[in-house]
């Protein structure tokens, strides 16, 4: 190193001086900008620090400030930065309780391994005990758990179902990150509340918070702008967005062109025991224990009423179970909640048929299995033709017979198996996607067209009428 970089270096007391200044003023972006930039040298630094200047024991005012100043570089290291060695220094080898910022950050560890494990009164008891046992600290420890603390808390709330609670909390948790200029605290309490209210059909308070979200920087601001005119008219129970290159936009709003993801949008985010039930469920049905996974499905329905999901996943191990009857019963109430959710418009149909002894379960097994696809497609079609002759009124077959015809590049063969399934009845969800394929089978303009739009039209499957939609977009004559 040579003398010019020597007299470069900024001396350690100004590091440490600037840095717990910034600390005491609460400003994060300098506090990470300092510590991400000087990030050796703190840790070097560190344990002289502890070690409090002589002016600073004697004023009780400045040496809050100092602790404060060594707790916050702790605290930011430990959070932010993945590095917990400055908090566990300033520990000493002391039992956590000994630290009132190691325990709350303990505490909070718990609180959310209990939300995890489904306890959520034992989440909201310990950290409303928490709040009281902290109520009369300060500092910069403070200001870093107490908005985290209360965030947490409002979301046990409203995984409890408390949903007043849970936007008392989280408004709290909000207010504390803007007063300590903490913008991703903001940004993420502010979409909390608004799923809050959006889950309890509270339209105009979702939307002002909507609002308050699209006037943020970042890539979601055009999303939530459109999204708070959705929600304070009313939002649809059930419908398909777009994501491209992970943003969320309407399919109105995106481009025929590139890669697009189509995903469903409910009015009502799920709720997360919900979540894992039926996670559970499916990891039961996939072992073919299915009355075990019906167990769970209704589970996850009691944990989330508002939740479709259980119910259409309980309909799927009902007609493996050959309960056809009880597969409606699930379909029916899938529709209820989330009209045209995944394939519940064609299972249903299927199902009846099942019941009305129209349709051979052998069939309707294969059906399940080859929607999923094939590493095989020459015998899967050879399968679904052989199924065709047996059955030969049922639609979805000729659906999956041009899915596999196409995989083998039997273009021709393709379009006319389509063809052939839009001429004999079909519930919507089937004739949408058989008219959208057809729709990206055929060459002439016009055709494309008119199959597009009327798959749009009909929106029996609302991902394939979503497509639909853009495929009718591209196939338009450009205006003049």
């Amino acid at each position: 190193m040579g003398l010019f970089d020597l007299l470069k270096r900024r001396q350690p007391t100004d590091l440490r001086s600037e840095l717990f200044t910034a600390i005491a003023k609460g400003d994060a972006r300098d506090i990470a900008r300092m510590c991400e930039q000087h990030e050796a040298e703190i840790l070097e630094r560190f344990p002289d620090w502890q070690t409090v200047p002589l002016e600073v024991r004697e004023e009780p005012a400045a040496m809050q400030r100092y602790a404060n100043g060594l707790i916050g570089v702790a605290v930011h290291f430990m959070s932010e930065r993945g590095l917990p060695a400055l908090m566990q220094r300033l520990q000493g080898g002391s039992s956590p309780e000994d630290n009132p910022a190691a325990a709350w950050g303990n505490t909070l560890q718990e609180a959310q391994h209990l939300k995890e494990t489904l306890d959520f009164e034992a989440g909201i008891k310990l950290l409303s005990d928490l709040l009281i046992d902290v109520r009369d600290l300060a500092g910069t420890a403070v200001d870093h758990y107490l908005p985290q603390t209360l965030g947490l808390l409002g979301d046990l709330h409203f995984q409890a179902g408390s949903l007043e609670s849970a936007i008392a909390s989280t408004k709290q948790a909000l207010d504390g990150c803007e007063s300590a200029g903490d913008d991703e605290g903001v940004l993420a309490y502010l979409g909390n509340l608004y799923e809050c209210h959006r889950f309890a059909g509270q339209g105009t308070e979702a939307a002002t918070y909507a609002e308050r979200l699209a006037a943020l920087p970042g890539p979601d601001a055009t999303w939530f702008q459109v999204q708070a005119k959705i929600v304070r008219n009313g939002e649809p129970l059930n419908r398909v967005v777009v994501k491209v290159d992970g943003r969320r936009m309407e399919v109105e709003e995106a481009l025929p062109d590139g890669r697009l993801q189509f995903v469903f949008q409910r009015n009502r985010i799920s709720l997360f025991a919900s979540d894992v039930w039926s996670d559970r469920g499916i990891s039961l049905g996939t072992e073919s224990k299915f009355e075990e996974a019906l167990g769970a499905f209704r589970e996850a329905a009691k944990a989330d009423t508002y939740n479709p999901d259980p119910h259409y996943k309980a309909g799927v191990t009902n007609l493996y179970l050959e309960r056809y009857f009880d597969a409606l019963e699930a379909y029916e109430r899938t529709e209820r909640l989330a009209p045209g959710w995944f394939h519940c418009r064609a299972d249903a149909w299927l199902a009846d048929e099942a019941a009305q002894g129209r349709l051979p379960h052998s069939v309707l097994l294969l059906i399940l299995r080859l929607s999923e696809g094939s590493d095989n497609p020459k015998e899967a079609l050879l399968q679904i033709q052989a199924a065709i002759v047996e059955v030969p009124h049922v639609p979805i077959l000729d659906l999956l017979a041009a899915t596999f015809h196409s995989a083998l590049g039997n273009q021709k063969e393709a379009a006319a198996g389509l063809r052939a399934g839009l001429g004999k009845t079909a519930d919507d969800d089937t004739r949408t996607r058989l008219l959208l394929d057809l729709a990206m089978a055929v060459e002439d303009a016009e055709e494309k067209q008119r199959l597009a739009e009327e798959a749009a039209a009909l929106s029996g499957n609302l991902v394939a009428a979503a497509t639909a939609k853009l495929v009718a977009r591209a196939a338009s004559p450009p205006r003049s």
